[in-house]
């Protein structure tokens, strides 16, 4: 199976990336909208399948979604339309390098934007063209890039070691007991990222870093930075729905394809499966390993960025 140009044109991926990826706290919301001097227009590049578009959408009078896949511009349109509410929402299929295209395109002149948002996103483009482009064409608007790191499980040593985490936990968990061998679940999804890692198609230490290796403050006059650690919950089967939403996911699949078929190598995100419920739960893996993934649940946690830049 040959690597598509579209990165997220895999089959069935962008309806999970529409259902398993998560939102982004309300505080970075607001922190993106502090500085603002109007709530006009807002572009959302990389949007993918409108998530972050939908959260912006009560805030501006127009959120338009630009996405260079259109598999994933379709389940945008189709998820937006069925949630229903955003008629302030709208979406364009786009590489997002010309920007006085996509105005002309939109029937919108510059003094219309308020704000470039880009989430879980930038990293996907070429920053110095980009940038270049903003400051030629949308010179004095905000731009925003939001992101997250890789999810961790919150387990013993989590608790003990980041005291930011042991304070969310204690806050915000209504299980205060840690499931039993979240060391051993902590490991086994630690390894799972680590085997996925060597097929990012860009460096991932970029977002692990909160884009700091961008040198942001460096290529702009305003670059003020908002970080936040979040606790989510996940049963172990919609854990795996959200791997197999990402990019890297799909490319391991897609290059191992014959040897996973003939018993060569397993299906990362399947033996993750596996090793939760031989090693985790303690149970034998039968038929009935499916239901005992969508029972079983924990927490990980992530942290969230925001960067407000302006020239």
């Amino acid at each position: 199976m040959a690597i598509p140009n579209d990165l997220f044109g895999f089959d069935n991926q962008a309806q999970l990336y529409d259902a398993f990826r998560p939102d982004y706290p309300p505080s970075l919301i607001e922190f993106l909208i502090s500085g603002l001097q109007s709530r006009n227009v807002c572009l959302d590049f990389g949007c993918g399948t409108g998530l972050f578009t939908r959260q912006l959408a009560p805030f501006f009078q127009t959120v338009i979604g630009i996405d260079v896949s259109e598999k994933q511009i379709s389940v945008a349109q189709k998820s937006t339309n069925a949630l229903g509410g955003f008629g302030n929402v709208s979406y364009l299929t786009h590489d997002g390098y010309d920007l006085r295209g996509i105005l002309s395109n939109l029937n919108l002149v510059p003094e219309d934007i308020s704000v470039v948002t880009f989430a879980q996103a930038f990293h996907w483009m070429d920053s110095d063209r980009f940038i270049a482009e903003l400051n030629k064409v949308l010179p004095g608007v905000q731009l925003s890039l939001l992101g997250y790191s890789h999810p961790r499980v919150i387990d013993g040593r989590a608790l003990k070691d980041d005291s930011l985490v042991s304070k969310i936990w204690k806050e915000t968990s209504t299980v205060q007991d840690l499931p039993e061998n979240s060391d051993v679940l902590a490991e086994i999804v630690e390894s799972t990222y680590q085997t996925l890692l060597p097929h990012f198609q860009f460096d991932r230490e970029t977002i692990e870093t909160s884009y700091r290796k961008l040198n942001l403050g460096n290529l702009f006059t305003r670059a003020d930075v908002k970080e936040v650690v979040d606790v989510k919950e996940y049963s172990a089967h919609s854990f795996q729905q959200y791997f197999r939403s990402w990019s890297p996911y799909q490319i391991f699949l897609a290059k191992y394809k014959e040897e996973i078929e003939r018993g060569k190598f397993r299906d990362v995100i399947e033996a993750m499966g596996e090793e939760i419920v031989t090693r985790v739960m303690g149970e034998e893996k039968d038929a009935s390993t499916d239901e005992l993934l969508r029972n079983f649940k924990f927490h990980v946690y992530r942290t969230f960025f925001i960067w407000n830049l302006k020239n």
